[in-house]
């Protein structure tokens, strides 16, 4: 006779914990891999700035010579005298460079010492417009006269679009206008009137 023999079989089951360590660790490396990042991202951009603030302040100011002549052959043709002139900039308050500057390096001290003053600087027209915000007519003023220029800027505020007649981008002007506070790269002149 064979004995039957019956084993009994016992089963485990493992109760799952509410806090996977496994998964708080990915968390965790994970976040700590975001602030990695983005601490590196603001490093690169403040290198970017502090590098183009030493590029701009460093370039030295190159100005051509006058050439009152030139040789063609045997034949002396003389320059035009439009050519030869150097551009005079008119007395003004304030140099636009230095104005700028200060609220690059400190955009609510420039506020709290410039606004609601009455301002006057020269500097050269970027581009002429109308703001899509509230269709008022404005010229984006810079301290260069050529180039890209990506830094902060005047946004001098026109009554209205006649004063771009005769204008073109590129030209020195002088600007004069009440100082508004400062906004997404702007320095916003309110009343802003213009002379050659």
């Amino acid at each position: 006779m064979d004995q039957e023999i019956q084993e009994n079989t016992v089963t485990y089951t493992k109760k799952s914990n509410p806090f996977n360590m496994r998964k708080i660790v990915a968390w965790i490396v994970l976040a700590v891999v975001i602030i990695v990042v983005i601490i590196l991202i603001v490093a690169i951009v403040n290198t970017i700035k502090r590098n183009k603030t030493k590029r701009v302040n460093n370039q030295p100011i190159v100005q051509e010579e006058k050439k009152k002549e030139e040789k063609k052959g045997l034949i002396v043709v003389p320059k035009k005298e439009e050519e030869s002139k150097p551009e005079s900039k008119p007395l003004v308050d304030i140099e636009m460079s230095a104005f700028i500057e200060e609220y690059r390096k400190d955009s609510a001290a420039a506020n709290s010492k410039y606004v609601g003053k009455e301002i006057e600087t020269y500097g050269y027209i970027q581009n002429m417009a109308t703001s899509f915000t509230d269709g008022k007519p404005f010229m984006s003023i810079i301290p260069v006269k050529k180039g890209v220029y990506t830094d902060e800027r005047i946004k001098c505020l026109v009554k209205d679009e006649s004063v771009f007649e005769g204008l073109k981008s590129g030209q020195g002007i002088a600007v004069k206008g009440t100082v508004q506070s400062f906004e997404f790269g702007f320095i916003p002149f309110k009343n802003c009137t213009v002379r050659k």
